[in-house]
């Protein structure tokens, strides 16, 4: 079993971005940690032979996980233990194991359990659907094969090291900085611009919106064409502020791989691209920064096209899921802006493929980008002034 342990051990490293947790520490557990944006992932590959108490586990398993979030910048974490048997677990047992889990809100933490058996190749889990791929069976049985085969655990672990040091050098390669000056920037000036808008009346009147540059139609029309920058800025009410505030901050990794400078001017030009898009298509006034945040998402989305390997195993499920979350959301609930959203997105691609990423070299379709965002632009402002 202990090839078995690392040998899965390597193939999450290589193939799921998994590193070591804490680094080096193999027995007498395994643990095998990961980041999925703001959600930290723990899978602790434990002995059956060897558990006391599956009660004893569950509550190590939390008590792990809380320990991570105050060290570690995440909001939540998800922990899977993985329990290996030499034979297959009797009813009784599996009982157990299927009812093993437990999920607190303050702080986030789910804790899950997989198991094992040797003998017929059986795994099962109590995982949700949609949590699945923290541990693919395809993983779990190309280890167990490789568990038949004479191996040195020496070879294994240092194939391991070996991954992770050039795990090490393309993180280095693709991340320009750590910093999110330019996040934190735009965070204090959403929030200062609700401030004073609060002092001024209710943020969610007519009155407030008009005078602190809302995106309305008419006033455009009339020659406001600051209403095309401002909106993004002003936010209803709280929640309304909140919810983008959270999602900015959430998505600072854009920052961290385009740098502070590349990571505003996208954000300027996805912004403005959503009040655009809602100018054109949308009668209705409009406010928030939900157009330029679509447009950060976009930008990692363009990422995903140049780093197709890193961005599949470290963010693309979450940004997926966070871009169909969104989008599906603006369909469904009145009042808001999807024509703002979307406009934003291609915004936020077209600006980052034509800045390009700090350390690739000039692409061709560069100006081609720059030109078709120009153009999108342009068409957008005619068509909000003919309508």
């Amino acid at each position: 079993m202990d090839t078995f342990e690392l040998a899965l051990a390597r193939s999450l490293v290589q193939k799921e971005a998994y590193t070591w947790f804490p680094p080096g520490v193999l027995f007498p557990e395994l643990s095998l940690f990961k980041s999925n944006g703001a959600r930290g992932i723990l899978v602790r590959i434990v002995r059956g032979g060897e558990i006391e108490s599956l009660d004893q586990l569950l509550k190590s398993s939390f008590d792990e996980a809380k320990e991570i979030l105050k060290d570690h910048p995440y909001q939540a974490i998800t922990v899977l233990q993985f329990i290996t048997y030499l034979s297959s677990p009797d009813e009784h047992l599996i009982r157990v194991l299927s009812n093993l889990e437990r999920h607190d809100t303050a702080p986030d933490i789910a804790v899950y359990t997989a198991w094992f058996d040797f003998e017929n190749k059986a795994y099962s889990s109590n995982l949700p659907w949609f949590s699945k791929g923290i541990l693919p069976k395809s993983v779990i049985l190309e280890a167990a094969d490789h568990s038949q085969e004479p191996a040195e655990l020496q070879v294994l672990q240092q194939e391991i090291v070996q991954i992770l040091e050039e795990r090490h050098a393309e993180w280095q390669n693709v991340y320009v900085q750590t910093s999110s000056k330019a996040v934190y920037s735009l965070l204090v000036i959403i929030v200062g611009m609700y401030l004073w808008m609060s002092s001024v009346g209710s943020v969610n009147s007519y009155y407030v919106l008009t005078k602190f540059g809302a995106k309305i139609n008419e006033r455009i029309v009339a020659g406001e064409y600051w209403r095309l920058v401002t909106p993004m800025f002003l936010h209803l009410h709280l929640l309304h502020l909140m919810v983008n505030a959270f999602a900015l901050y959430s998505l600072r990794t854009a920052e961290w791989i385009f740098g502070s400078n590349r990571f505003l001017l996208i954000f300027l030009a996805a912004g403005v691209s959503g009040n655009v898009a809602s100018f054109a298509l949308s009668p209705y006034p409009a406010v928030g920064a939900s157009g330029a945040i679509f447009g950060v998402l976009g930008a990692l989305l363009y990422f995903g096209t140049q780093r197709r390997d890193f961005f599949r195993r470290t963010m693309g499920s979450a940004i997926w899921m966070t871009l169909a979350v969104n989008l599906l959301s603006g369909f469904m609930i009145p009042h808001i802006s999807n024509e703002g959203h979307i406009g934003g997105l291609i915004g936020g691609f077209l600006a980052s493929a034509a800045l390009g990423l700090p350390k690739a070299p000039d692409r061709l379709y560069q100006p081609v980008a720059a030109v078709v965002l120009t153009s999108l632009l342009a068409i957008g402002i005619w068509r909000g002034f003919i309508s």
